[in-house]
């Protein structure tokens, strides 16, 4: 009889050693958690003023895989950042961020970076229901998979907030949606000008509407090898 390998087994919210005897509890696991940090105002104040200064093509964002635009879903602006200076400065921050142990995903590339800004609707009174939305985006992830070789996907999503909440706008607040022991629980997150977000890119989350003022950010995406 072959001898019991010594491995652990998952059952559920515990861990078990192969004998059956230590329990180990776990709160949540990797594709559940986030890292915040921050960075001095006068340096997001550079990096805006780099932005400023770039030829910046803006467009209204779409969503979905089908590229779809739809206001009732998502409501901002975008530009796309191939600037090699923020992209350098924005990797440096996933990869920073992603020597927490129990991430250290492989990551290798990433695509430009979005400039995202959220508008309050100037026209709150409209008739038109579609006029009076304010900017924000419904609940999604941000996971995708290449098909073509070599087979990659977004592993973490990145935010950068370029403005101070309560003084240039109002809401516009991030929240998740996580299921811990069978039921769903929101976090809420505020993000202060300087503070930076990374967090799993299958991770559900959504954008509050903006309700005063606008909203700046910049938003971004690592990819590596299909997770084994």
């Amino acid at each position: 009889m072959m001898e019991k390998e010594n491995v652990s087994v998952s059952k559920g919210a515990t861990t078990l050693d192969a004998s059956g005897d230590k329990v180990i509890d776990f709160e949540f696991n990797q594709f559940e958690k986030y890292k915040t940090a921050s960075i001095p105002t006068e340096v997001v104040d550079d990096i805006v003023r780099h932005l400023d200064g770039l030829d910046l093509k803006w467009e209204k964002a779409l969503y979905g895989s089908r590229l779809d635009y739809d206001p009732r879903v998502r409501q901002s602006d975008i530009a796309w950042v191939s600037d090699d200076l923020i992209r350098d400065f924005v990797f440096a921050q996933f990869d920073s961020a992603n020597q927490d142990p129990d991430w250290k995903f492989h990551i290798d590339s990433m695509e430009d970076v979005q400039y995202t800004i959220y508008n309050a609707s100037e026209k709150k009174d409209s008739k038109n229901f579609l006029e009076t939305l304010d900017g924000h985006y419904e609940w999604h992830n941000d996971h995708l998979m290449a098909t073509d070789e070599p087979r990659k996907c977004r592993k973490l999503s990145m935010s950068l907030m370029l403005n101070q909440v309560d003084e240039d706008y109002e809401g516009g607040y991030l929240e998740f949606q996580l299921l811990r022991q069978g039921n769903i629980d929101y976090d809420k997150i505020i993000l202060n000008k300087g503070d930076i977000l990374v967090f799993p890119s299958t991770l559900n989350h959504r954008v509050a509407p903006t309700v005063i003022g606008t909203r700046k950010v910049l938003v971004a995406w690592a990819w590596g090898p299909l997770f084994r």
